[in-house]
């Protein structure tokens, strides 16, 4: 029998083979692998960084593209709303001259003069609307408060001013 070498290079051990599979390193292993994969870890959190912004520009991008879209979309029904109803009072002012000896400042004035009224009208109305409303809410909300004052106190604000008014 011959001894064996002890110089000679014995083979690796499954541990030393697969790193990962022995477990986390530890001590100045550890802070050398993880010096190691800092350069990794960056270019992985830049990349994800860059995403999240394209991510944001593209939501910001769509946003404002549905914006102009919209306010084409309005400008375009507004303008064929404006030149339809154009159309249609010029008619009846020209028609109205017609049966004015062709005085067409007279169809034109009587017709305008006509749409100031129902515009004059509908504000009123709407307004009348918005004031009555507003109204109604106000009571709506002291009669709350009265009951509140009643429920807390056994009597209510009203109550109390015409008791004082009574002696």
């Amino acid at each position: 029998m011959v001894p064996e070498d002890l110089s000679a290079e014995a083979p690796p051990s499954p541990q030393e083979e697969n790193p990962m599979e022995a477990g986390p390193p530890a001590g100045p292993e550890a802070l050398s692998q993880l010096f190691k994969q800092v350069p990794e870890i960056i270019e992985y959190f830049s990349y994800y960084l860059n995403t999240q912004v394209d991510r944001a520009k593209l939501s910001i991008t769509k946003f404002l593209l549905g914006i102009a879209l919209g306010v084409l979309g309005f400008a375009m029904v507004s303008a064929l709303a404006f030149i339809s109803i154009w159309l249609f009072f010029s008619g009846i002012a020209n028609g109205l001259s017609e049966n004015l000896n062709h005085q067409t400042w007279l169809g034109n004035t009587m017709v305008g003069g006509f749409l100031l009224l129902c515009i004059g009208i509908v504000i009123k109305v709407t307004l009348v609307k918005i004031k009555r409303g507003s109204l109604k809410r106000k009571a709506k909300e002291y009669e709350r408060q009265l009951h509140e004052q009643q429920s807390k106190f056994g009597h209510s604000v009203v109550e109390q001013a015409t008791a004082g008014t009574e002696n």
